[in-house]
């Protein structure tokens, strides 16, 4: 600053000790502002991670564990694709071919009975099986065989029934899908019982990390004392004026006018930078 006197010298300090006040309470709002959008953000993330793990739960209860000649078997429910029968224990689970027909157990005693019955059986099976294949085939004009039966599976609650029709050809798979059921509707309790648990412990999950505000309170507690520290701002006001009221007039007038050349400077400064890069740029297109 040309010529600057003691007093214009004075004006000045007060005047930026001021400038640096609201910039330093500016920064601290800023900062106390970006805190409080991190936290409102890592509180986001937490709600929605939540949600998804319920989101997930509930799709991986409703895919199918099973599926056969177009009908699924879910944890809780059969579907053919054009009705469905919700599972129950003690549900009849029925196969049937030609006319002989097999219930498979649905509840656990009965499951674990049959599992040592068919140790028992197991060889007598293999004594009848060139019978019951005799049974199971037909013969045509040319010698060929063929499985004549008429193979299906009944499904029956106290409430509804489904009746499945297989492809005798497919009668392994057709008893497996029938001891699956069976075996799910053995459990279907239990298992209902553990997912309804498990959905509400993620809801609960859900309503806790929603209610857990605790760091973004602190957050917008630290930006209202940050918004309401304006004491060095006033201060450091007070100051300038103190200052400026004992400052000449001609002394204020100088450091008026050295403001408005200094400003004047600056922006020339950048106008004819903005200009010298307009003009950079512009020759490398016309290369």
């Amino acid at each position: 600053m040309a010529n600057t006197t003691p007093a214009m010298e004075a004006l000045r300090n007060a005047e930026q000790s001021h400038q640096d006040a609201v910039k330093a309470h500016d920064k601290a709002v800023s900062q106390a502002q970006d805190a409080v959008r991190r936290e409102e953000k890592e509180h986001a993330k937490a709600v929605a991670a939540a949600e998804k793990n319920l989101a997930d739960a509930k799709k991986a209860f409703a895919q199918p564990t099973y599926t056969f000649a177009g009908t699924k078997l879910f944890p809780d429910h059969v579907e053919d694709g054009k009705s469905s029968i919700s599972l129950e224990e003690g549900m009849l689970v029925e196969i049937n071919a030609s006319g002989v027909s097999y219930t498979a157990p649905t509840t656990n005693s009965e499951i674990a009975a049959a599992s040592a019955a068919a140790t028992v059986i197991a060889s007598d099976d293999a004594m009848e099986g060139a019978d019951v294949a005799g049974k199971r085939n037909t013969v045509d004009v040319n010698g060929t065989a063929h499985d004549s039966r008429n193979l299906f599976i009944t499904l029956r609650t106290s409430n509804n029934a489904m009746t499945i029709t297989c492809d005798p050809d497919k009668e392994k798979e057709a008893r497996d899908f029938v001891d699956k059921v069976a075996r799910a509707a053995a459990d279907v309790t239990v298992v209902v019982e553990r997912h309804e648990q498990e959905i509400q412990s993620l809801q609960d999950a859900i309503e806790q990390q929603r209610a857990n505000t605790e760091l973004i309170d602190v957050a917008r507690q630290k930006l209202q004392e940050a918004e309401q520290d304006t004491a060095t701002i006033e201060a450091t006001a007070k100051a300038f004026d103190v200052v400026k009221a004992a400052t000449p007039k001609e002394d204020i007038h100088a450091y008026e006018e050295d403001k408005r050349r200094r400003k004047f400077r600056l922006i020339l400064g950048i106008i004819i930078a903005v200009i010298i890069v307009a003009a950079v740029i512009a020759g490398f297109f016309f290369l």
